[in-house]
């Protein structure tokens, strides 16, 4: 999760944009549990604030004893403080991650070798896991928002499916979200936005603004996994196979 947004006020419990980010992924750990997963351990990796598995703590039933916030930028003091009782931050993954989910919200695009992430992960893998992974879409959005937030790639739909498979991912679907405002975020980043330097987009909006992007962006994402074409957002789901 990238902290750097919520320096201008963004707040998350309340913003349209992580407000609809977080329903593929409730739906994504619902499924699982319908399909006979007893509970789930949520291994956030890179979570920042934490945000996504403390929503998923608060809205789903059954998750696990492990509930991981993995971040190297956490501090000694942070570390030692839990979020809630159960919900702990750690700047290391563990030795072994087992019944979970694994999440990388818009995470990858952070790291120069993201394989070598992906492969450090897997390696952990002490059974069958599942991961939920968010990452910006479209190279050709590049712009003073991925410079701000230091990004190194955004990814296609394809890029990141290779990148996941060559990692020994199983893919299960692959796919973009935030169609909609698409245009209109290329329209402020490439052509309304005249201030060069690196600063963010993501900006605070007034509450009937909020509703109504809020609305219109969760329109889409009951069709979410037929759209392979376009959008803000790629979302891969799928299986991290046991390390042997």
């Amino acid at each position: 999760m990238d902290l750097k947004e919520l320096e201008s006020g963004v707040e998350p419990s309340t913003h349209w944009y992580y407000q609809v980010k977080k329903i593929p992924l409730l739906r994504a750990a619902n499924r699982l549990l319908r399909a006979g997963t007893q509970t789930l351990n949520i291994y956030d990796v890179g979570a920042g604030s934490g945000f996504f598995t403390q929503e998923l703590q608060r809205q789903i039933q059954r998750t696990g004893p492990e509930l991981l916030l993995i971040d190297t930028g956490y501090t000694p003091e942070e570390v030692r403080a839990s979020v809630t009782e159960r919900v702990k931050k750690t700047t290391e993954l563990p030795a072994t991650m087992q019944q979970g989910l694994v999440l990388l919200m818009d995470v990858l695009e952070h790291v120069p070798d993201d394989g070598a992430m992906l492969k450090a992960i897997g390696d952990r893998a002490g059974e069958e896991l599942h991961f939920f992974i968010t990452v910006p879409a479209h190279p050709q959005l590049w712009s003073f928002h991925d410079d701000y937030l230091e990004h190194y790639r955004r990814y296609t739909q394809q890029s990141l499916r290779a990148v996941l498979e060559d990692s020994g991912y199983r893919c299960e679907s692959v796919y973009y979200i935030f169609v909609g405002i698409l245009p209109l975020a290329w329209i402020m980043r490439k052509l309304l936005d005249k201030n060069h330097s690196p600063h963010s987009s993501m900006k605070p909006v007034s509450p009937w603004l909020n509703k109504l992007l809020r609305l219109y962006c969760s329109i889409e994402i009951p069709f979410r996994k037929g759209n392979r074409l376009c959008g803000l957002t790629v979302v891969a789901e799928g299986v991290i196979p046991a390390h042997k």
